[in-house]
């Protein structure tokens, strides 16, 4: 039983709410909206896939975070 709760801390962990605008167009490589961490509560603003991305790669990152 201590595994499967260990299991699911570690995918709260990492677990992102993702809202995408409604104005986004996905097909044509235009995304926006706000990502939120669930386990930290954290949440940014993005207007790029590849800001999306950052956020998620610098909360999944061993360590402190700002």
């Amino acid at each position: 039983m201590a595994q499967t709760t260990t299991d699911q801390q570690g995918l709260v962990s990492r677990a992102f709410l993702v809202h995408v605008r409604t104005d986004a167009d996905l097909t044509a490589g235009r995304v926006a909206g706000r990502v939120e961490h669930v386990q930290s509560g954290d949440a940014a603003h993005f207007q790029t896939i590849e800001e999306l991305l950052a956020f998620m790669a610098d909360l999944l990152q061993p360590g402190p975070h700002a």
